[in-house]
């Protein structure tokens, strides 16, 4: 192609699509604008958050703290809704980014896999080759729900970020992450939140003392929560939802404006082509891979990510991308340790998690201890006006090795990879103890955690 028809087909094409004013000058430099674009739309739910108590200028009730700063409802929601015009905007550039890369990598004979038969057809002797080309997959999708999602009254985390205003009342199915994230936001923006989960506790994967402090600080708030529920007689109509949630054995009618179906992700494998490459799938649906090295059962085919199962979690799915090209550029990377993986929930209060829960450590039978401190007792959460939650770690009982890790509370999410650090180290109690942790900071109750597992806590 010449430089004329490219500079063209630039300008035609791209216009309006990027972020940036200049067009891209080749198609690698395409790719790195989406995946960047990609980057800035993963984590919206925390950009709301920050919008609604950003980390440095408290949110402070005045009737109840000395100091602080004073906002008003209608300017935290003009503030959330600007963000998620932003998101909005963010996802037609998206799209037409896509659509612009797509018709590059036509022009420049770069095939593209788009799903039944073309995966077969797109040079599959040089996708055996690793030299010349691999194929690789990832992405998730929402789980199905009856009845479907109609993106009006019945909505996916995608479209509930696209609300124009918030709803008067809102159903939540499903209470993991991301169901009390939006639980969380909404709530604070004056809707009537019910969650409904069919587990008996929300955040079902994380400690029991974790769930249990989240529902409390909810339902002070005001937020409902319907645990070990079964769902029935689903009716939508113009401007509600109604259900039936049988609970215990007593059933209860439910009706909101809105319901956000919130119950995990599914993975997006439908109308690839992976059968007709030889592609196999799991029981449960997701691609089979060889987990050192994520080739499938068809040679010169790769998945990472969501595809290829739990965790379903973006920064998983980063290091196993990280670990691939590693591994194809012929290099020997450090794998990725599934046992090591942060989880992190982005509510308030926030909450972290690394390892084994009590109950699993009980379930393997593992001669433990519990360390534990409060956030009450922390110096810096208490000028924070940040109280809630506490530092949970649980170690071996005879060498100290850091079994599991959990914390709920201010900046939870931050706080957790020191312990993170500690285990991918092999770093017993007594090593975290000996890094001495600047006072006052939340990262002493860490500290003083592991202190308690040993019976040496200072400070509480």
């Amino acid at each position: 192609m010449n430089n004329d028809r490219l500079n063209a087909l630039r300008s035609s094409v791209y216009k309006g699509a990027f972020l940036t004013k200049e067009a891209p000058a080749d198609v690698k430099t395409a790719e790195a604008m989406l995946a960047n674009l990609t980057t800035e739309m993963g984590t919206i739910v925390t950009a709301l958050e920050k919008s609604k108590k950003d980390s440095e200028t408290q949110y402070t009730d005045l009737n109840n703290h000395f100091g602080g700063v004073k906002a008003t409802t209608d300017e935290l929601k003009a503030t959330v809704l600007k963000h998620a015009a932003d998101y909005a905007e963010m996802i037609t550039k998206q799209q037409m980014l896509v659509q612009a890369l797509d018709q590059v990598k036509k022009e420049l004979d770069h095939p593209i896999v788009k799903g039944g038969k073309d995966l077969v057809e797109s040079d599959r002797d040089a996708a055996v080759n690793l030299q010349k080309r691999a194929f690789m997959f990832k992405g998730g999708q929402e789980w199905d729900f009856k009845p479907d999602l109609d993106k009006q009254n019945v909505l996916s985390s995608d479209e509930v970020l696209t609300l124009e205003s918030a709803p008067k009342s809102l159903i939540v199915v499903g209470a993991g992450a991301v169901g009390c994230e939006f639980a969380d936001v909404f709530n604070a923006y004056g809707t009537k939140v019910t969650i409904v989960e069919v587990m008996p506790a929300i955040l079902p994967l994380e400690d029991a003392d974790s769930s249990s402090a989240v529902a409390r600080s909810f339902k002070k708030r005001g937020i409902d929560i319907l645990t070990g529920a079964k769902i029935s007689n689903v009716k939508v109509a113009k401007g509600s939802v109604k259900m039936t949630v049988e609970v215990g054995g007593e059933k209860k009618e439910l009706e909101a404006e809105k319901v956000l179906v919130a119950a995990g992700r599914a993975p997006n494998v439908e109308d690839i082509g992976l059968k007709e490459a030889g592609v196999q799938l799991t029981e449960r649906g997701f691609i089979k891979v060889n987990t050192e090295t994520y080739e499938t059962t068809a040679k010169g085919i790769y998945a990472i990510g969501d595809v290829i199962g739990a965790p379903m979690l973006a920064h998983k799915g980063q290091r196993e991308g990280v670990v691939l090209a590693e591994l194809l550029a012929g290099q020997h990377p450090h794998l990725v340790n599934y046992g090591n993986i942060p989880n992190a929930t982005y509510c308030h209060p926030e909450v972290a998690s690394i390892g084994m829960t009590e109950a699993q450590v009980k379930e393997k039978k593992i001669d433990y201890k519990v360390g534990k401190f409060p956030f009450m007792a922390s110096g810096r959460a208490r000028t924070a006006g940040e109280t809630e939650g506490h530092v949970k770690v649980i170690r071996d009982a005879k060498y100290g090795e850091i079994l599991g890790a959990h914390i709920v509370g201010l900046h939870a999410t931050e706080l957790i990879h020191e312990l993170a650090v500690a285990r991918e180290n092999e770093f017993t109690v007594e090593e975290v103890d000996l890094a001495i942790h600047a006072h006052p900071t939340l990262s002493e109750a860490v500290a003083e955690a592991c202190l308690d597992s040993l019976g040496k806590m200072l400070h509480a």
